[in-house]
């Protein structure tokens, strides 16, 4: 009787740990290419079901261009270009990832 209940809780456990290992995956495989992880680990404490349909918040937006872009473009070479680009958004993903903030494009 007590191997049965030992037995029994056991396998609740590893049932308990599978579904929400898969569930934590599942919220990394909808965010994960759009929000830092940190957020998406946040989500994860919440126990009742997720949706998609949105929620109101207040937030702050912040659009970035690059100026005279096109002029300093027609000075390099495309791969010069690329590399100046990636450099610039990678070092300033790395800064608002700090903050916590999400970068969309």
């Amino acid at each position: 009787m007590q191997y049965s209940m030992l037995l029994l809780f056991g396998v609740n456990g590893l049932l308990t740990y599978f579904f929400e290992t898969q569930k934590k995956q599942k919220l990394l495989d909808i965010f994960g290419p759009y929000v830092p992880q940190e957020l998406v680990a946040e989500l994860n404490p919440h126990t009742e079901p997720f949706k998609l349909d949105g929620e109101s918040k207040h937030m702050t937006i912040q659009f970035c261009d690059l100026q005279n872009v096109s002029g300093i473009s027609k000075q390099m070479t495309p791969r010069e270009l690329v590399k100046r680009q990636d450099d610039y958004f990678n070092a300033l993903t790395a800064i608002l990832y700090q903050y916590g903030t999400t970068v969309d494009k």
